[in-house]
């Protein structure tokens, strides 16, 4: 009898078509549209393939929450400006109710009234793209500017209020305090 030669070559070939029929079957098994129907997380990383079905699904809703997020931020900043507005109108009224004998101290409430009025506009049209909003009081010892913005306060932000604070009002760059109120 002689002995089976086997070429190395028929055993390679076979090697190969054995894993190629795995590779095919398990891409099928593991494919996007199978994975969604039986419920299978098939994205082992944190950040899911931009391409895949799962990823685009993943990606919409991490998109829709952020957007909610950002939008139910910003209107809570709103709400916070608002208030703000109404507590010091309130505060205005009362004094100017109470001081209503001094004619010249009610005249300079007014014209803080007008000032703080004037100078949140100008900011507002100054930094229209990245300001939410924005709130001045002004007093004795200097204005306080509260802002929001949807970026953080850079130095070219802070030469814009100062400088916008400055040509509207007698305080220096030290009486000038920005606060920053973020989402």
């Amino acid at each position: 009898m002689k002995p089976i030669k086997i070429n190395k070559r028929y055993i390679v070939l076979a090697s190969i078509i054995v894993s190629l029929g795995a590779a095919v079957g398990i891409n099928y098994w593991l494919s996007p549209e199978k994975a969604l129907k039986n419920n299978i997380n098939i994205m082992p990383s944190s950040e899911p393939a931009e391409n895949s079905v799962l990823a685009n699904t993943t990606n919409i809703e991490d998109k829709n929450k952020n957007k909610n997020k950002n939008n139910q931020d910003i209107e809570k900043i709103k709400l916070f400006f608002e208030n703000e507005r109404e507590q010091k109108e309130k505060y205005k009224k009362q004094i100017s109710e109470i001081a209503s004998d001094d004619k010249e101290y009610k005249e300079k409430i007014i014209q803080e009234i007008r000032q703080e009025s004037k100078i949140e506009t100008l900011i507002k049209a100054k930094m229209d793209d990245n300001l939410i909003d924005c709130l001045a009081k002004i007093g004795k010892d200097g204005c306080n500017i509260i802002v929001s913005l949807k970026t953080d306060l850079t130095k070219e932000n802070v030469y814009i209020i100062k400088d916008t604070v400055k040509n509207e009002t007698k305080f220096n760059n030290e009486e000038i305090k920005i606060i920053e109120k973020k989402i």
